[in-house]
């Protein structure tokens, strides 16, 4: 594991920096931030004066105390960043931001002209735009408890679908270095004025970030580590606003991601598929189970709700989705295309459908409750659980089941 972080130099800022923010978000205290500048501050002259007593050689054998000095000034850093922000939350909006509020406003009224229902419109409107204030909590509850509330949320998924189109937008374009370079730069602008018009929620900046990372490499040629990227953008995120570690949405977007990367190396040596078609349904598949699974007990400790029936909705409403947002998106640009229109139409319609039909099953979901240290003895037994099916060690089983075990039993001793 240590060997693992190692490799990934942004998985280490993120750690030492989420740990700086905690420390100041727990104890608000600038004494805090004193101490942590003071035993930097010792560690150095400490290593200053080592060469004065020992072998200069030695001085090399303790250069860990470099690193100890540089987490520490990190996390010193992150905690001065972070008491200063107690209010950023209600500070006013920037001009871009209104900018992008105007936009995300006059995109709603077009939507409005639809021949769709109200509460057909308001999904419309979240899935494309993010705009949620119109969005009813019936919908809402009727989306959790089918297993996909995460599509009413601009995240990673919306992002990659819109990325995609207009990577194909501007297929045409040469293929020589000038072509490359401005397909790149277009991509890279519109991208962010989809992140921006939609609200700049925690979920899409991530997303927006790691694909800027994934293709700001492709165009320099250079090989990413998914992790390392992933880290990246997080500790971006969290430098620009450190209380995005509190968001829901934060949370669960970058659970969902990091399982999806640590379990479908796991699910494609299950499943070595070459039909085309079912390689890419199992693929999908493999992309909603492990992101359900990585963050089922994140949902129960906010939501206190499970679905029964997610592996029955996920697919389908992807599939719709895939469709829906690029033509949604495409009718709002050219408004006046009856054939768009018509399409957009059908998909929303269809989509609120399907999900209503699986909501009215019996049992669709359950009502569990979850606290704070079943959340910590739920990741505990799944991390210990993940482990042992890549590490093979008896041990880890057996804790991985033990941990389960107490997890079932803690209900009933409260």
């Amino acid at each position: 594991m240590i060997a693992e972080i190692q490799k990934r130099p942004f998985v280490r800022l993120l750690l030492f920096w989420t740990t700086g923010i905690l420390l100041a978000m727990n104890l608000r205290s600038n004494l805090l931030v004193g101490g942590l500048l003071l035993f930097p501050f010792c560690l150095f002259i400490s290593t200053i004066l080592i060469p004065l007593f020992y072998k200069p050689t030695l001085a090399y054998a303790h250069r860990w105390r470099w690193g100890c000095v540089i987490a520490f000034l990190i996390m010193a850093l992150a905690a001065l960043h972070t008491i200063p922000r107690d209010d950023t939350l209600s500070s006013p909006p920037s001009l871009v931001e209104e900018n992008a509020i105007l936009l995300r406003q006059g995109f709603v009224e077009s939507i409005d002209e639809l021949s769709l229902s109200e509460e057909e419109k308001s999904f419309l409107a979240t899935i494309l735009l993010g705009y949620r204030e119109s969005l009813q909590r019936e919908t809402r509850e009727k989306f959790a408890a089918t297993g996909i509330s995460h599509i009413l949320a601009v995240s990673g998924f919306h992002v990659a679908i819109v990325c995609g189109f207009i990577t194909a937008l501007f297929g045409w374009l040469p293929k020589s270095k000038a072509g490359i370079w401005i397909r790149y730069l277009l991509t890279m602008a519109l991208l962010w004025v989809f992140v921006v018009t939609t609200g700049m929620a925690p979920s899409a900046i991530r997303a927006g970030i790691m694909l800027s990372f994934y293709l700001t490499g492709r165009v320099l040629r250079r090989e990413s580590d998914s992790y390392n990227t992933l880290a990246a953008a997080a500790f971006c995120m969290l430098v620009y606003n450190p209380h995005y570690l509190f968001d829901i949405g934060f949370q669960l977007s970058y659970t969902a991601v990091f399982f999806i990367l640590y379990l479908r190396p796991f699910f494609d040596r299950i499943g070595q598929l070459r039909n085309p078609i079912i390689r890419t349904l199992w693929q999908w598949l493999t992309v909603c189970l492990s992101a359900q699974l990585g963050t089922t007990f994140l949902s129960l400790f906010y939501f206190k709700r499970f679905s029964l029936v997610f592996v029955l909705a996920n697919l389908p409403v992807m599939l719709f989705s895939t469709l829906l947002i690029p033509m949604g998106l495409l009718w709002l640009l050219l408004p006046g295309f009856i054939p768009l229109q018509i399409g957009v139409e059908k998909l929303t319609h269809w989509t609120i459908e399907f999900v209503y039909l699986l909501y009215e099953l019996p049992g669709a979901s359950v009502l569990i409750p979850f606290d704070l240290f079943s959340l910590i003895t739920g990741y505990s037994a799944l991390i210990a659980g993940l482990v042992y099916l890549f590490k093979g060690r008896p041990w880890q089983l057996i804790l991985s089941l033990s941990l389960f075990a107490l997890l079932l039993i803690e209900p009933l001793i409260h």
